[in-house]
């Protein structure tokens, strides 16, 4: 690999975004930090986002602009991996934005195979705030991963990644996957990992307002492909750090889990019923049903998990068909 020129590729993947988008490009030419390329794939748009972002380009030439057809975020991000030059890599989407001084922020803890920095979480201006900390040996990571790994670590942004650890270990984001692909790719990013840096500076502004993907279903079929990947990941880190990322876990058999039978309720209740009981022997997701301690959050998701315990498979059907979603 030769050697990196500049310090700082920012990958921002666009699709249909003609309306957040300058906002999260401004913000980034905006940064008290120079030394970086903003690299904004078009993964498709059929919005007024093209041209938007070929306007941006041929006013700074730190942009590039790379267009695509529609393939997912996965896909775009793995575009910007591709033809990234910098040293370090940070991930932005294109309805978020960025503090003035985060790349200041990030590159002066650049000697860190993983830095992440505070966040905000918008429209609730809810702030997710870190205590400022290193984590240099296997063990003290193992105690940051169990206490931060689902509020910091589940979502690439936020965070300066080196581009050495992600192309020696050939880390792409899997692309059969379109919910679920961040988490599974900072996961496997982080076994490679051996200190981290927490920064209290709040650097990242998410906007959660336009994150729906948990009202809809997915298939059979992606779930169980989502979950057999996801769950190893966690239980890697947790070999590799000596860690308990139980809570985590069910949390993703439970998240998944719901997801799918969101799109089961779409069928007969005789389908329904006999899924329910397949799904109750699972090892995919039997545990959660019987966890009393991390996952039973809410009413729907008590009744549900009370109905798989008692086997109650045909009237769970029903309740099934009645809610639509759980989460």
């Amino acid at each position: 690999m030769e050697h990196p020129t500049i310090a700082i590729s920012v990958i921002v993947p666009v699709y249909n975004a003609e309306i957040t988008v300058r906002r999260c490009i401004d913000s980034i030419l905006a940064q008290s930090f120079v030394d970086f390329e903003l690299i904004l794939i078009n993964d498709g748009s059929t919005d007024s986002s093209s041209s938007i972002l070929e306007k941006y380009a041929s006013i700074d030439s730190r942009i590039k602009v790379f267009h695509k057809k529609n393939g997912g975020v996965s896909s775009a991000r793995n575009m910007g991996i591709y033809n990234a030059q910098g040293e370090y890599i940070v991930f932005c989407d294109s309805d978020d934005w960025i503090a003035p001084d985060l790349l200041k922020v990030l590159n002066e803890n650049s000697k860190y195979d993983v830095a992440l920095t505070s966040y905000v979480i918008l429209p609730s201006n809810i702030v997710r705030n870190y205590p400022e900390q290193k984590y240099l040996d296997l063990q003290d990571i193992g105690q940051c991963l169990h206490t931060h790994i689902y509020t910091g670590f589940s979502m690439p942004w936020a965070k300066l990644f080196k581009r050495s650890i992600i192309i020696r270990n050939g880390l792409y984001f899997d692309e059969k996957i379109f919910t679920g692909e961040d988490t599974l790719w900072v996961n496997q990013y982080l076994q490679k990992v051996r200190s981290v840096k927490l920064l209290s500076f709040e650097g990242y502004y998410y906007n959660r307002d336009n994150n729906n993907l948990s009202r809809k279903g997915i298939t059979e079929d992606l779930f169980v492909y989502t979950i057999n990947l996801l769950l190893p990941s966690y239980s890697m880190l947790e070999e590799a750090f000596q860690t308990d990322l139980t809570e985590w876990k069910l949390n993703v058999q439970m998240y998944f889990f719901h997801r799918y039978v969101i799109e089961l309720s779409k069928h007969s209740i005789p389908y329904i019923c006999n899924k329910l009981k397949v799904y109750h022997q699972s090892p995919l997701v039997r545990s959660m049903f019987y966890d009393d301690k991390y996952v039973l959050k809410g009413l729907r998701l008590c009744v549900f998990n009370f109905m798989m315990k008692q086997r109650l498979y045909f009237l769970l059907s029903f309740y099934v068909k009645s809610q639509k979603r759980y989460l």
